[in-house]
């Protein structure tokens, strides 16, 4: 993977950024790697991990505007990963987030996400079942 990057490579982090470094041009072709396809494989990662946050935002409450243990409760799942979890969710990036899904919910970033997490528990086998009527994605369409 990283042989072609041996010894210039840590000149090449010096001055350029890291994403710049790991281009495409960087790796032979039967190595090369999609800039998109990473940027999707994070967004259904989180999609996955966070698709139930909505449940847990308290708008009414600034002081605790996320509800963490109910999170954390309402995902077992997650109970290998918990302290990660725990971590991102006390970061000032997810904090940021919260208050930004509950100051301004139309703002894109968030509509993709949270339409995001609606394509995703519309394909759900749940879902797929039941007669429960799939959401509409008007942002993602």
């Amino acid at each position: 993977g990283i042989r072609g990057m041996r010894g210039a490579g840590v000149q090449a982090l010096n001055s350029k950024s890291l994403i710049d470094t790991m281009s495409d041009e960087t790796f032979s072709s039967e190595e090369k790697f999609s800039a998109r396809e990473i940027r999707g494989a994070f967004l259904r990662f989180f999609v996955s991990v966070f698709r139930h946050y909505d449940k847990h935002t308290n708008p009414s409450t600034p002081a605790k505007p996320f509800n963490v243990e109910g999170f954390l409760s309402d995902s077992k799942w997650l109970a290998d990963a918990g302290e990660w979890v725990r971590m991102v969710i006390g970061s000032q990036m997810f904090e940021r987030f919260i208050e930004e899904r509950i100051s301004n919910p139309n703002q894109p970033e968030i509509r993709f996400f949270n339409e995001s997490i609606i394509q995703k528990l519309n394909r759900s086998a749940k879902t797929s079942l039941s007669t429960a009527k799939k959401k509409e994605t008007p942002f993602l369409s």
